[in-house]
């Protein structure tokens, strides 16, 4: 019986969490559409030169052009590092807009584990979402990306544009630093308020 009522207390506190994280979501919403838009878009691109360059038709059509061929790779790599660090600077700048939110939260009595799974929620939310929704399209649109980049590049004779496992999986990569890199800083804005709070109250003392 006991074990009952704790699975069902704990079902509705994380019920209760995520409706939260849903309406701060809301609150939030200019901001966390900058958010979608720019990791949604990100995937899309990030996709698309991965799986450009590990298009074997592709690559053997345009080898004669040395200059094009190390453009799609250090693009690539250009393009993993831009996407991280601007992704870091996004989530550093709003997370550091809502300390106010946060000390409400410790005044109603919420628990630091409680808010860093409410930012962690609200973080996927947005985030998973927008890859999901950035991976799904980038694998829609791949043939017309392909043709139009063929087209552009003046090569003629490549109609195909396979969903490589190189490209689904160095994306995938992309995915999980991105979550796992938000995580670590919802975790690290929890811990500096954690430390401005005690510092404030040993100044006060």
């Amino acid at each position: 019986m006991e074990y009952w009522t704790l699975r069902s207390k704990v079902g509705e506190s994380i019920m209760s969490l995520f409706r939260l994280a849903k309406k701060n979501i809301q609150n939030y919403a200019a901001q966390r559409l900058k958010q979608f838009i720019w990791i949604a878009m990100s995937t899309m691109l990030y996709f698309f030169i991965i799986s450009i360059r590990s298009n074997e038709a592709v690559v053997e059509k345009i080898q004669h052009i040395p200059f094009l061929l190390a453009t799609l790779y250090y693009g690539e790599v250009l393009l993993f590092f831009v996407c991280t660090a601007v992704t870091y600077q996004m989530t550093k700048r709003f997370l550091k807009n809502r300390k106010q939110e946060l000390l409400l939260y410790e005044t109603a009595g919420m628990k630091k584990r409680k808010i860093f799974c409410l930012l962690c929620q609200e973080q996927f939310l947005i985030y998973g979402g927008a890859i999901l929704f950035g991976f799904i399209h980038g694998m829609l649109f791949l043939k017309l990306f392909t043709v139009i980049f063929i087209k552009l590049i003046g090569v003629h004779g490549i109609n195909s544009a396979p969903i490589t496992l190189y490209a689904v999986s160095v994306t995938t990569v992309l995915i999980v630093i991105i979550i796992l890199l938000s995580i670590w800083q919802c975790y690290k804005f929890i811990q500096e308020f954690k430390y401005e709070q005690l510092n404030k109250v040993e100044e006060k003392a």
